[in-house]
């Protein structure tokens, strides 16, 4: 056996033992084999003299637990496609959280609703309907943890890393509140109905076309967001270091946020407010509606901002400490007020019917 068998083994067995110490166990043996091995071993040698894998394990988790191992390790790593079906009668809520695979929203063609995930032996899913909420939960045989010691990569989803990942349909005779959640995977897809959207992921992007929605809410901290065709009474979008980038968006309300990223709406329709703010980033937007009240800020990116109407329509007030400004003459009298602020960037505002 050579060190590479002999260390995906001792994982393989190590699966049931605490992440902490399996981990401190992985790493002492590794390196005593590569020890042998400096002092003129060959590789087999070395690994013979480190003794028998089951007498290690059961110094670490017992007896029991190296018998329950035995018998129950597949080394074929079989996957099974799942469709949990849920009737939606009386579903008014829909939770879906992932760990680090991918959500993708759909529209259900035969009015059920339809989980669709991957299975095998690490990692299984709850799919539950409890006083009108279907949870959708990702589950893993053990406990995580995560080492790369040049040969293997462990992790809390198995010996090597997994495909994993939720689809979720949704008929349109419902509209429940959806919330979806992953810590790094993407989310896309479509929501033809839903009475709110919150969409989160740690550095996943966020991508989304077709959604009708009372309220929807966006987020990531590193990913971008793309949104086309969205309609709803609210919108709130944030990313961290991620662009913004929206198309034909309907909103009574829209409140976009990024530190460091770009910001940029084409055909955005808003009945009442429009917030817009980044730190760094560059500001687009191209209003297909009149604006009753607009703020949009910058620290250091250029502002370019179309308006639909007359420059006689909007009280525009523009302000840059070291860039360059256009925008119409500032009408105090008109009712529809926007404000624009930039540090060291460009502001361009006009106006168009």
């Amino acid at each position: 056996m050579n060190k590479k068998e002999f260390i995906e083994e001792l994982c393989k067995k190590l699966r049931l033992a605490p992440a902490e110490e399996a981990e401190k166990t992985v790493n002492y043996y590794s390196e005593a084999i590569d020890d042998r091995i400096e002092d003129g071993m060959t590789e087999e040698e070395a690994v013979a003299a480190i003794g028998n894998i089951d007498d290690i394990v059961r110094e670490v988790i017992g007896d029991a637990e190296v018998r329950e191992n035995e018998g129950t390790w597949d080394s074929d790593d079989k996957s099974v496609r799942k469709n949990y079906v849920v009737d939606p009668e009386g579903v008014t809520a829909v939770n879906a959280a992932e760990t680090s695979g991918d959500i993708e929203l759909a529209r259900s063609t035969d009015g059920k609703i339809h989980v669709r995930v991957t299975e095998n032996k690490f990692v299984s899913y709850s799919v539950t309907k409890s006083a009108g909420t279907v949870t959708v939960a990702k589950k893993t045989q053990r406990g995580g943890f995560r080492l790369n010691l040049g040969i293997l990569t462990i992790s809390g989803d198995g010996i090597f890393s997994h495909a994993s990942g939720i689809r979720l349909e949704l008929p349109d005779t419902i509209a429940p509140n959806i919330t979806v959640k992953t810590g790094s995977g993407d989310i896309r897809g479509t929501v033809t109905a839903a009475q709110s959207l919150a969409c989160g992921s740690g550095s996943g992007d966020i991508s989304l076309s077709s959604v009708a929605a009372g309220r929807t809410e966006l987020s990531t901290a590193s990913g971008d967001v793309d949104g086309v065709d969205i309609t709803t009474n609210d919108l709130s979008v944030s990313t961290v270091s991620g662009n913004i980038e929206l198309k034909r968006v309907a909103a009574i309300g829209l409140k976009l946020k990024s530190v460091s990223g770009e910001i940029s709406g084409k055909e955005i329709y808003s009945d009442d407010k429009l917030i817009v703010n980044t730190v760094s980033g560059d500001v687009d937007i191209e209003m297909a509606s009149p604006l009753k009240v607009g703020t949009v800020e910058s620290t250091s990116g250029d502002i370019t901002l179309l308006l639909y109407g007359r420059d006689e329509d909007y009280s525009v007030s523009v302000r840059s400490i070291s860039g360059e400004v256009s925008a119409p003459s500032n009408n105090e009298e008109a009712q529809n007020a926007v404000r624009v602020r930039t540090a060291s960037g460009d502001i361009d505002v006009s106006c168009e019917v």
